[in-house]
Order: structure tokens, then sequence, then C-alpha cells
């Protein structure tokens, strides 16, 4: 009888346990070279004769343990983002346009926001405020992806933009990252989420009725600039006649 009870509520804990819902997060970084046409995740190789760049991040919660039929979204997150050099490559690269998803009606849209950016050696940190503290530090970007009034703020699916900017290319050769540095998150003294994670929310009505922390993965993306084929060319052609005329 007492095993049999015992066994009863041992099992109705973890009925409950395996009920909690939970979420992980995933930060997908891209490059677009045609203005937004087209973007591209983990890569991108353009000659030196591009100006600039479009980068954003991507989003895409994956939910566990929800009960109900409402949509799990990304709901919140203080981050800044880091444009980083490979040597002397992009040390003279610029930010502009920095834009952060933020409520809108009629849903949540990317906006442009009051952001800071400035150089620590190989870094170019963008982040909130109107000064910039070291890589970790200071005022984050605040992505807020909520509602407005009356408006419902979420995209119907996964991933969700949250974060865009425009870089200026110096156009040195060699190779640049664009990254994240997820701070947490905090809506209330309730409702917050440490470093490394975002807030996440099941989404029922016209604001979330579940929030939760959600550990992120950053997922960066490399930019490579190459010499432009006619420079390459001129410069095989010169390397060769250089070549011949120190011969014997």
């Amino acid at each position: 009888m007492l095993r049999s009870l015992l066994l009863l509520i041992a099992s109705s804990i973890a009925a409950h346990a395996i009920a909690q819902p939970s979420a992980t997060a995933i930060a997908t970084w891209q490059l677009s070279a045609d203005n937004g046409a087209t973007w591209n995740s983990n890569a991108l190789t353009l000659p030196q004769t591009q100006t600039s760049v479009l980068a954003r991040c991507l989003v895409t919660v994956n939910p566990q343990g929800f009960s109900g039929s409402g949509p799990v979204h990304f709901a919140q997150a203080f981050f800044e983002t880091h444009w980083r050099s490979n040597g002397n490559a992009g040390l003279n690269d610029s930010v502009s346009n920095v834009q952060v998803i933020r409520p809108a009606i009629p849903q949540a849209t990317l906006r442009s926001t009051p952001s800071f950016t400035s150089r620590f050696g190989s870094i170019l940190k963008t982040a909130g405020g109107t000064t910039s503290s070291p890589p970790g530090s200071g005022t984050p970007l605040n992505a807020l992806n909520w509602f407005d009034g009356l408006a419902n703020p979420r995209p119907t699916s996964d991933p969700i933009p949250v974060f865009q900017y425009t870089i200026s290319l110096d156009g040195t050769i060699g190779d640049r990252t664009i990254s994240g540095l997820w701070r947490g998150a905090s809506l209330s003294l309730v409702d917050t989420a440490p470093a490394g994670s975002i807030l996440v929310g099941q989404y029922l009505n016209v604001e979330p009725d579940i929030l939760i922390a959600a550990p992120i993965t950053d997922i960066p993306a490399t930019l490579t600039i190459i010499p432009t084929p006619t420079t390459l060319a001129l410069f095989t052609i010169t390397s060769l006649f250089a070549t011949r005329r120190r011969r014997p």
C-alpha cells in the first residue's frame, strides 16, 4: 500500500516536471550584398569594389513542453553586436542605420534605435545608449517583440528578424566576422533571463501569457574581401614581368 502510494506520488511529480515548458534559441547572422534582396548565412565573399553590406540577425525558438496551441516566439533580449576584424582587414569599416525589433502597429518590426558604435582593438562594438563601454559592459541594445496598444505584435512564424544594420567597408582585403553577445533580458522582477539567454513567450492573446528564459546559441557570419579580378590580373602580370627581369 505504502509502496503503491509512493510510486503514484513519484509518477505525478515526474509528469509535472515533464510538463514544464522549456525552450532553446538560435541566433543566425546573415550578410547581404544586394540591399537585402538575398541573404547569406555563415560566409560571403565579395570583391574590393563592394562598398557596403547589410548584416542582420534572425532568432529561431525551439520550444518544448508548452501546452495549448499558441505559438512560442522570441520576446525580449539585451545584446550587443561585434564586427570583428582579422588582422588589419576592416579596421576602418563603419556602421550606420542600426535597427532593432520594437513594438509597432500592426506588429513588431525593425525600427531605428539609439545606438553607439566604437572600436576596441579588432572589435567594432555596437550597443545602446549614447556612449560605449568595453565589450560585455555598458548599455546594451534592447530587442522587444511585444505589443503596442491594440496591436498584435508578433510575426506568424520563426525565424524572426531582431536586428539589422549597414556596414560601410574600407576596401581592405581579408576577413571580418559578425556576431552577437547576448546579455540576458528583463521585462520585470519576475520575467528575467541570465546572460547567454533570452526571454521567449507563448502568445495566446496580444501579449505573451507564458514567459521563460531560453539559452541562445549564436552562429556568426564571415565576410571575406578579395582583390577584384582586374586588380588580381594586373598583380599577376606585374609579378611575372618582375620575375622575367630578374633572370640573368
